[in-house]
């Protein structure tokens, strides 16, 4: 008897201290699920096993889109660069071409969120869209020299998207 009662004791005076902060200076006690343990900070400080807030959206990226128009008679070249969309971007270019003397102005390239590079040839000149002006210049480069020679890059341009705050 006098066992069991010395039992109770230790067992009651042991979740006591616990439940009294039986951790060490500094930590509180904290539930997690179904076992208790120690944790940092004041009973104000959020358990461990709470999910932190999801981040919140601070804005948005918008397109941003560019064309090139030619007139293969004149030789003009319009060109359009960060509208909100292809329509835009033709219209702008189209409309560049004409205000620079072409007369048959068409659509010969169009690009979203990218760079676009006019190379050159001595016959006639080529036009390729990628990730970087670089990258565009090596492409359209290696096409104008398998075919035709003074091969030069005659225009540039990149539409990037860009992080528009709310």
């Amino acid at each position: 008897m006098a066992r069991i009662f010395l039992l109770l004791i230790t067992l009651t005076l042991s979740g006591a201290a616990f439940a009294e902060g039986g951790c060490p200076q500094g930590q509180t006690p904290r539930l997690y699920g179904a076992v208790w343990g120690c944790a940092p900070g004041g009973t104000d400080a959020p358990a461990q096993s709470e999910a932190p807030a999801p981040p919140q959206p601070t804005g948005e990226w918008k397109e941003a889109w560019g064309a090139f128009a030619a007139d293969n008679v004149t030789g003009t070249l319009g060109t359009a660069v960060d509208r909100p969309n292809r329509a835009a971007a033709e219209q702008a270019a189209v409309s560049d071409c004409h205000a620079k003397g072409g007369k048959t102005c068409r659509i010969e390239l169009w690009y979203a969120n990218a760079c676009a590079v006019m190379v050159l040839g001595a016959k006639k000149y080529y036009m390729r869209s990628a990730p970087s002006i670089e990258e565009g210049t090596r492409a359209g480069m290696a096409q104008c020299n398998a075919s035709d020679s003074n091969c030069r890059l005659y225009h540039s341009a990149c539409s990037e998207p860009k992080f528009v705050p709310y």
